[in-house]
């Protein structure tokens, strides 16, 4: 099937790669060689990466995942460990493999893509002549009988042509990079500042396609999240040290224990040590008299059988989620030619400073990591929190919750299909107690909220006002003065208020017109708000009936309560949702020091902000609310808020 001139034009400035025949079994043939795998490509156009050829002598480790070609992988990393020049070798010949394609390179915001492109990916490919010349290649005009339309074939930094197809450098903050593109390719960079929304919206770019390509990459951050969740999800691959071990030596599952210092050691330690090193031909320590005055002595070793490791990366890759269909890879530094064990152990142990494991944990050792010191709300300050003799209202007849329950709070976390809703009220000893906590779905959620203010009477409600601004501000018309729209500030101002009521006129600045419109808005500083309401956890000033007495019927896969828009997956169960949602969610905030924009990075400006670990932990927010209204209610109580 031949394109006329104007179809042409069409296909070829919509820069979607189309060719001549796509779709039909008629697709135009690669010029190059896209050879048999990554590893292959490599060698035979001789490319390098930051202008050093690929040394497979001291990166052996490395070459089952350049020679691996599963169409779903995903490196969970180390900083610095090779993942990114797997990646742009891997979509340099995917594109040649796929030609006349579209692809997708993703970054988590606006300014990675242009510096990824401009700096590593062009120099990558034009240190082969041959890959260089297809850069900025036509698009296919020659075929498609359009000779002037040359020029559309692009070399631009956010958009180059290798040959027919087109590699697409993009930001998942953007919708239309995430929501405008059919793609064969999606490759994800640096995850773990990309929300799973992001993740997936980036991956529906696929959904035409046949035949695709998934491929996620980045530091690990925390447990059970963004790189994490992805690499548990595969069957989970870490390389095996061999040593006297039948199943050799995890090092990153080891670290710190895999480390031995030898300054202060034996000296039948260190003889060891030095006899393995001259056993194997290499210098003591593998490292220059340099590297040893700078960092010290250190050796690795095997904490099960004692084996002195001379070499890291003499070993195999082991899948242990074996039977998962993607293949992930755990690559740390540790394996790194570049990273000798005393330049691992002068990281982890600075006498007199004070280490970020958070750091040392992600970027080195290659696993996610949380410190406990940044997460506010404990299982152990929950189990305090609980009064044996409280009953949970919800099990109580309506005429006990009538004579009992007065003058309470509540807060909504608008979601997807549900609303999650906390009910508080200040007890006589003066703490906040916790009178119920449900996930409300159907076709209006905000109907059973109008339920719920009448059964617990509910003298004061915050509400979620985004993304349902309509039916959030008709519930609140309904309870005139009882409930107050929320949105978040994250205002840097150190002396900025946690809460800004706006119906007592301390509202600030300007305000969105649909704000202005409605007299009871409530602003939130998201920060300073969670590390108060979270915080009263751990300085027990909360209190809540036994977690395994209020039962809700709730979706459940494997084993866990999954909250996913319109509540769709899963299989209903009864479950105890104080303990399995209400507390799971207190506990998945944790507070960490962030730059906030690119401007603030460069001058080294960072902030305290609140980030969630590993899931949308939608009853922390509703907690948060509840607390406020709570606060508002005593307010003559001498409130810390208000």
């Amino acid at each position: 099937m031949w394109l006329d001139g104007s179809a042409a034009v069409d296909a070829l400035l919509l820069g979607l790669g189309r060719v001549v025949g796509e779709g039909e079994g008629d697709e135009r043939k690669p010029p190059l060689d896209p050879c048999a795998n990554v590893r292959e490509f490599v060698d035979r156009y001789a490319l390098t990466i930051d202008g050093v050829r690929f040394d497979w002598d001291r990166y052996r480790h490395l070459i089952p995942v350049y020679e691996d070609d599963h169409d779903d992988q995903v490196y969970m990393a180390g900083a610095q460990t090779g993942k990114s020049a797997r990646v742009m070798a891997g979509i340099a010949r995917d594109a040649l493999s796929n030609y006349g394609k579209g692809f997708g390179y993703y970054f988590p915001d606006y300014h990675l893509p242009d510096k990824f492109s401009a700096q590593r990916f062009a120099p990558f490919l034009r240190s082969s002549p041959e890959l260089g010349r297809l850069l900025g290649g036509d698009s296919g005009a020659d075929a498609l009988g359009v000779k002037s339309l040359a020029a559309a074939g692009q070399d631009a930094v956010r958009t180059r042509n290798l040959g027919a197809s087109v590699v697409y450098f993009l930001s998942v903050m953007g919708k239309t990079a995430t929501e405008g593109l059919p793609l064969v390719g999606v490759y994800l960079d640096e995850v773990r500042r990309m929300s799973p929304g992001d993740v997936q919206r980036a991956k529906e770019r696929q959904s035409a396609q046949r035949i695709t390509r998934n491929i996620a990459c980045s530091t690990a951050y925390y447990p059970e999240a963004d790189i994490h969740a992805e690499f548990l999800r595969g069957d989970q691959r870490y390389f095996h040290t061999a040593c006297a071990c039948p199943d050799g030596v995890v090092l990153s599952l080891t670290f710190p224990d895999c480390l031995a210092e030898l300054t202060t050691a034996t000296p039948q330690l260190r003889a060891s040590v030095a006899h393995a090193f001259e056993h194997a031909g290499m210098d003591y320590l593998g490292m220059t008299d340099v590297e040893r005055h700078k960092w010290g002595e250190a050796c690795y070793l095997c904490p099960q059988c004692g084996t002195i490791i001379v070499d890291p990366r003499d070993g195999w890759w082991e899948p242990h989620n074996p039977g998962a269909y993607a293949h992930s890879y755990q690559m740390p530094q540790l394996l790194s030619p570049t990273y000798p064990a005393a330049r691992c152990l002068a990281k982890y142990q600075r006498p007199g400073e004070v280490v970020d494991l958070q750091e040392v944990w992600n970027s080195m050792v290659g696993l996610p990591y949380i410190d406990r010191e940044k997460q506010p709300v404990h299982p152990e300050h929950l189990l305090a929190s609980v009064n044996p003799d409280l009953n949970w209202p919800a099990n109580m007849a309506p005429a006990w919750r009538s004579a009992n329950v007065r003058n309470s709070s509540m807060g909504i976390d608008a979601m997807g299909g549900y609303n999650c809703i906390v009910i508080k009220e200040r007890a006589p000893n003066g703490k906040f107690r916790t009178l119920h906590v449900e996930v409300v779905h159907g076709d209006d959620p905000w109907r059973r909220c109008g339920q719920l203010m009448q059964e617990f009477d509910v003298r004061a409600c915050v509400a979620d006002c985004n993304p349902h601004w309509n039916e959030a501000h008709r519930f609140a018309r309904a309870f005139p003065g009882r409930v107050w729209l929320a949105v978040y500030n994250d205002n840097p101002d150190p002396a900025g208020s946690v809460v800004d009521w706006k119906d007592k006129g301390r509202r600030k600045g300007e305000e969105a017109a649909k704000e202005a419109s409605f007299k009871y808005m409530v602003r939130i500083h998201r920060t300073k708000g969670m590390k108060w309401s979270l915080g009263r956890w751990g300085r027990g000033l909360n209190e809540t009936p036994d977690p395994d007495k209020l039962i809700q019927q709730l979706p459940v896969s494997k084993g866990a309560v999954i909250l996913t828009a319109g509540l769709r997956v899963g299989e209903w169960r009864p479950m105890p949702i104080c303990r399995s949602v209400y507390w799971l969610h207190l506990q998945r905030v944790a507070f960490a020091r962030r730059e906030q924009t690119e401007e603030k990075r460069r001058m080294g400006v960072v902030v305290e902000v609140a980030e969630h670990v590993g899931i949308d932990p939608h009853f922390a927010h509703s907690n948060l609310y509840a607390d406020v209204a709570l606060a508002r209610l005593g307010a003559a109580r001498g409130s810390v808020l208000l």
